[in-house]
């Protein structure tokens, strides 16, 4: 297991990902004490073994090492400490009953021994031996699953490890123990933020990251403002004594590790703050991080920069991104709406630059602190009450440079867009793997409101993109994210290098960011040319999970995820294969989505898309087969034993069949405009859509301008429109419709400019109404 194990890093964690560096990299505060208790400046690394005259260190004998402990008053207690080593031996990593002795040391014996391990670890003196013997403990404690709850919340060990963190940031191992207990189910995670207020952990951690990433020459000031009185004190209030009135540290931030004060300390706590915000998240959680003004901290850690060949790069905010329209972003703290779209000089990539960019997305590995960060991020942007301050944030500038990174960066561009000539295979991986998760950051954050079948908007239009290109995907990335899908549907690790493990992603991200690339009719395209039946089928499988097995991955919100999804990309599903001809069989795909329909949690979004598909699905095209490949199981596209069973079960009730579609609804792009109504310009108002399939959407589920006595057939109406532009005399909806291959040249190009801000955004850009 080798050295990580030994601190207790769960190999079903992400923190498996990368080995930490040894104990002794930080140097601990130095606290008075007794002689022969001190570190004297560093951990260390090897951790006295009982002696053959303590006697062979027993799980029969734990009830008399709880008597012993119980009885220590302070940490030079010989006999303490020795039981401390016993404990030690007993649930280390290379006791061959390490994993049964962890969970048996926490739950038998009555439950007695981790209150007196905590008493015997609040006396000893911060920085000591004592101290790190009593955390290596509680580290290989806080392993299994079933101790979770128990350290954090039943014997108050968050509590008690929080205060230490404020006391000794040195001391890292103690925020290893909290990503360790932060790890754990959403229940766990739910109480642990209920009772923010009492044991402060977010406060703690923030504190922690502030001071852990001071610069060296700041060390004194920081050394004078640590309490004294242990646990004495509250850890808001600590944070807010280190904040300025505009919530920044006062001692400053380092950007480079070698000059943080405790940078593994840095990089656990937020670790720790990304287990509390993993979706799905009691959403306090979310309110609690952006409460502490932590927000700009987090983007600066996860800022690209470049060299000589930028302009002015030591403002985190200056950023480049390929995107269309990408404004540059300014300053941290001139974040008001008003300058969003404020422009700085151009820049200007030198080609013949050879320096490296600073703080490239190639360079983060696994457990990294901008890993952590960006995977932050990401909860964040999946959570509709964090969007508003990301965007004020300048966020999207940031995530885009991320994300734009492998066509966009100075040495991708010296190399003709095709990517770094510098780096390695396994960097090469590295960087693709954190520009997806930008990529699905800013997809959640800019397309996870206001568009088709979502709520409207909550944040202002002048924060807004004005464009879709930040969430426009390539080939590459839709089959990278339908891989990553795959995996986490079946819970299954990424190994090597831009890897991931099994619960790295929960499910419900991963069909969130999918819905929200999917707002684009581009990417809906791209998605079903590269890897289209892949998508579709584990879209599929997800729903069945939803309806079969009430799979808590996948909950209600998950469900109208995947089931939505479909309903997009079957737009496509008319003219090219839409599922494997696997799911036709035996009406599989029908019997699913009958179930989920007729559900009682079934949202309305989802059951608007549900009843379109069954609808639509006698005209859709189900072709070919999915096979085993590189990166490909076949069996991850396929219902498994159980869930056939359960849709072999469904009996589908009659249902009458949908409209089927003209040809002309397909692909060929049509207008719509309508005269000025009283007290507006004179003139007609033209819109442009794609088809007239796309230009269902503002007239169909949801919408502010058609009212429907009647269910809602999608095809019925893009047939009406189609015929209504062929100058037949059906419904309109009160709109005129003429086809772009036909109008005459005094029909006004489409514009920005007469739609309400207050209006709806559509799925191809357009504002409804």
């Amino acid at each position: 297991m080798g050295f990580l194990g030994k601190l207790g890093l769960s190999k079903s964690s992400d923190t498996e990902k990368k080995s930490a560096e040894k104990p002794g990299k930080e140097t601990p505060k130095k606290r008075s004490g007794k002689k022969g208790t001190k570190i004297n400046g560093q951990v260390p690394s090897e951790i006295p073994m009982p002696s053959g005259s303590d006697g062979a260190p027993s799980m029969d004998k734990v009830s008399l090492y709880i008597d012993i402990l119980s009885k220590a008053q302070t940490d030079s207690d010989e006999g303490a400490v020795r039981i401390v080593r016993h404990l030690f031996a007993l649930s280390e990593h290379k006791n061959d009953c390490c994993d049964s002795n962890r969970r048996a040391l926490v739950h038998e014996n009555s439950n007695k021994l981790l209150p007196v391990l905590l008493q015997f670890l609040q006396i000893c003196d911060s920085g000591s031996q004592e101290q790190y013997l009593c955390l290596l403990v509680l580290n290989n404690l806080s392993i299994p699953d079933e101790n979770k709850r128990m350290i954090s919340l039943d014997c108050g060990g968050v509590h008690v490890l929080s205060r230490i963190l404020c006391e000794n940031p040195s001391c890292h191992l103690v925020a290893i123990i909290l990503v360790n207990l932060t790890f754990a189910d959403n229940d766990v995670r739910k109480e642990l933020i209920r009772q923010n207020s009492t044991n402060q952990l977010i406060g703690a951690l923030t504190f922690a990251l502030q001071v852990s990433m001071a610069p060296k020459e700041k060390a004194g000031l920081v050394n004078d403002v640590l309490p004294t009185q242990k646990g004495a004190f509250s850890p808001d209030l600590l944070l807010k004594s280190i904040n300025d009135t505009a919530s920044n540290s006062i001692f400053g931030y380092s950007m480079d590790p070698s000059n943080q004060l405790f940078p593994e300390t840095a990089r656990w706590s937020v670790c720790a703050l990304k287990n509390l915000t993993r979706p799905p998240s009691d959403r306090a959680a979310i309110v609690a991080i952006l409460d502490t003004s932590i927000l700009p901290l987090i983007l600066q850690v996860v800022t690209v920069k470049t060299l000589s060949s930028l302009h002015d790069a030591e403002s985190f905010g200056d950023t480049v991104s390929h995107s269309t329209g990408t404004p540059m972003a300014s300053h941290p703290e001139d974040t008001s709406a008003s300058n969003n779209n404020s422009t700085l000089p151009p820049l200007v990539i030198s080609l013949t630059e050879s320096a490296e960019d600073s703080n490239a997305p190639c360079t983060w590995e696994a457990n990294s602190i901008q890993d952590a960060s960006l995977f932050l991020l990401l909860h964040l942007a999946c959570c509709q009450e964090a969007r508003g301050a990301l965007l004020q944030s300048k966020a999207v500038h940031i995530l885009c440079s991320i994300a734009d990174y492998g066509i966009a960066s100075g040495d991708a561009l010296r190399n003709g867009g095709k990517g770094s000539l510098n780096h390695t295979s396994e960097e090469k991986l590295i960087q693709e793997f954190q520009c997806l998760k930008a990529r699905m950051a800013l997809s959640c954050l800019l397309g996870g409101e206001g568009h088709y079948g979502q709520p409207r908007a909550h944040i202002s239009s002048s924060i807004i993109r004005s464009d879709d290109s930040a969430i426009l995907i390539l080939p590459d990335e839709a089959r990278l994210m339908v891989e990553l899908f795959a995996n986490t549907l079946h819970q299954r690790s990424k190994n090597g290098p831009g890897g991931y493990s099994g619960t790295s992603f929960p499910p419900k991200i991963v069909l969130q960011a999918i819905r929200c690339l999917l707002v684009t009719i581009s990417n809906q395209r791209t998605f079903m040319s590269s890897c289209g039946i892949k998508l579709t089928s584990l879209l599929v499988k997800a729903l069945a999970k939803h309806c079969f097995t009430d799979d808590p991955s996948i909950d209600a919100t998950a469900a109208e995820h995947a089931c939505f999804s479909l309903y997009l990309l079957s737009n496509i599903g008319f003219l090219r294969p839409f599922l494997p001809e696997y799911y036709e069989e035996d009406d599989l795909v029908a019997k699913v989505l009958s179930s989920y329909l007729f559900l009682a949690k079934t949202t309305p979004p989802g059951r608007h898309a549900a009843d379109q598909l069954l609808r639509r699905l006698p005209f859709m095209i189900f072709e070919g087969a999915i096979t085993s490949q590189e990166g490909t199981v076949a069996s991850d596209f396929e219902f498994d034993s159980k869930l056939l069973q359960e849709a072999n079960d469904i009996i589908i009730q009659p249902r009458d069949v949908g409209t089927k579609p003209l040809e002309d609804i397909f692909d060929r792009p049509i207008l719509r405009s309508r005269s000025s109504k009283q007290g507006e310009p004179e003139g007609r108002k033209v819109s442009e859509y794609p088809s007239a399939l796309y230009a269902v959407q503002q007239l169909s589920y949801g919408s502010t301008i058609v009212r429907h006595n009647e269910p809602i057939d999608d095809i019925l109406i893009a047939n009406n429109i189609a015929s209504s532009a062929n100058g037949l005399g059906t419904a309109s909806y009160n709109y005129t419709w003429t086809w772009k291959d036909q109008a005459k040249k005094e029909v006004q190009k489409p514009s920005a400019g007469f739609f309400t801000k207050d209006e709806p955004f559509s799925i191809f850009g357009f504002r409804c109404g």
